[in-house]
């Protein structure tokens, strides 16, 4: 219970953003959000190498260029025009367009799957 209770104090700490860098647990706090940057970054990174974005509504990874995402079937807003991925399984009955594998709903038109 005491680790426990240690471990909420320093998160309430490091989240309170309230810190002096000239500090060690301030210089702690700094190298924690540099590894938290670093993870964000890596992560769009892998994002963008597997054709994917994240969901606005639910977080869940979905093909770019989706019209609506194929887990929570929220409709994504686009800059450019709607592009099938090539890494569907299926079509949608509904508007023709492909789906992925696993989707409960057409990244095309949102009809439900």
């Amino acid at each position: 219970q005491i680790a426990s209770l240690y471990s909420q104090i320093g998160k309430m700490y490091y989240e309170s953003g309230e810190y002096d860098p000239e500090t060690t647990l301030g210089r702690l706090c700094i190298a924690i959000k540099a590894s938290f940057d670093r993870i964000a970054k890596h992560t769009e990174e892998i994002r963008q190498i597997k054709g994917t974005m994240r969901c606005p509504n639910c977080g869940e990874d979905i093909p770019l260029n989706s019209a609506f995402c194929g887990v929570c079937g929220t409709r994504i807003e686009q800059t450019a025009g709607f592009t099938p991925t090539a890494a569907a399984a299926k079509t949608c009955a509904s508007c023709g367009a492909v789906v992925p594998e696993g989707s409960m709903f057409c990244t095309g038109c949102g009809q439900r799957q």
